[in-house]
Order: C-alpha cells, then structure tokens, then sequence
C-alpha cells in the first residue's frame, strides 16, 4: 500500500481497494461493515486489525514460542 500511495489519495480508496481484494469469509465478514459500497473503518490499519482479530492466531505468542524451540 505505501509503494503505491499515489494511487491512494484518501482513506476511502484505501478501504476500497483492500474490501475489493478480500475473498470469501474475510469478504463476508467485511459486508456488515460496508455502507454504499465503503468499509466502515477509520483507516486502513484499523481495518487489518479487524481482520486480524478475526483470521490471526489466537495464540500467537506460545506458538512461536514453539517454532523457536523446534529450530534447536
């Protein structure tokens, strides 16, 4: 998104942009929070968070606590 900032003037395009290239659930989870064909987010960070909290992994910090113990 930052490489292509030009193209991205305002808040909305952003959010537009990211809406238009979810598939599936994360489209689906996104749609209640879409009026007139815009996400309904501050900005675009605000909307990752949203769908990080969805998507992540709930218990990222044992996990990799794991992958680094299996590197030994």
């Amino acid at each position: 998104m930052t490489t292509n900032a030009d193209r991205f003037l305002t808040v909305t395009a952003w959010l537009t942009y990211v809406a238009g290239r979810l598939t599936r659930k994360a489209y689906e989870l996104i749609l209640p929070k879409t009026r007139y064909g815009v996400p309904d987010f501050l900005d675009y960070p605000e909307m990752l968070a949203y769908l990080e909290n969805a998507f992540g992994d709930p218990d990222r910090i044992q996990n990799t606590q794991n992958k680094l113990y299996q590197l030994k």
